[in-house]
């Protein structure tokens, strides 16, 4: 299914998007290759942990370091993520597939139900995927659902991801999209959340408070941000 989904892909995008999507796919690899990381023993016991599928949160403004995040983590199952079924977001899913990850196209305003129906069946099937939680368009570190409900009728394990980017640059865009620079270090944190913790709240925005409160306490920012982050939320 995989391979199918992305042949039908490489049609829509024509000879010119097509070679970008390489260009940009190895510049990408050249750019990690320089960049230095440091796990922490949250972090290691997160990549050891099989057992059952994880979904993985990110905050929408460290997406640059989604594919560095995977590939230093050396899952033994696939990782899947959600891109914008729009032009652009057909270059971006490209781009990833050449990276190795796989894509599912879908947003919270594009295709947003069938794409929801999609992760759903690739945790049950027993993989991961990785979700920004306040993408597409924000604001700013504000949690939606869609995370406490796909644990919730999934079973799977939510995984809080927080790379902290010490060197880089803040885009001043709705969200301070973090670019880290060649050769700067990268410290992986993580918190794995306890197995059917939906099961403690009365209903999903509960324990999206829950997980907000939780994700809030080991995010960190070390680079200044003098955007506008829009509404606070």
């Amino acid at each position: 299914m995989p391979d199918a989904r992305a042949d039908a892909l490489k049609k829509q995008l024509t000879f010119g998007q097509r070679a970008a999507a390489r260009l940009v796919a190895w510049l990408a690899r050249v750019w990690y290759a320089t960049l230095r990381v440091q796990s922490t023993a949250r972090m290691k016991d997160v990549i050891r942990y099989t057992e059952t599928p994880g979904i993985f949160l990110l905050w929408h403004n460290r997406i640059s370091v989604g594919p560095f995040l995977y590939k230093v983590s050396k899952r033994t199952r696939p990782m899947h993520t959600i891109i914008s079924a729009s032009r652009d977001g057909r270059f971006v899913t490209r781009v990833l597939n050449l990276l190795g990850m796989p894509a599912v196209s879908g947003s919270s305003s594009r295709r947003g139900t069938q794409a929801f129906i999609e992760l759903l069946d690739i945790l049950k099937r027993g993989e991961d995927i990785v979700i920004t939680p306040d993408g597409p368009r924000g604001p700013m570190y504000c949690l939606k659902p869609s995370a406490a409900m796909l644990a919730r009728l999934s079973g799977a394990r939510i995984v809080l991801l927080n790379p902290t980017i010490t060197r880089g640059w803040r885009m001043k865009s709705w969200d301070g999209f973090y670019l880290p620079k060649p050769f700067s270090k990268i410290v992986l944190d993580a918190e794995m959340l306890e197995e059917n913790l939906a099961e403690s709240f009365e209903n999903d925005e509960a324990f999206s408070q829950e997980i907000k409160r939780r994700y809030d306490a080991i995010t960190r920012d070390e680079i200044p941000y003098s955007g506008r982050r829009g509404k606070t939320p």
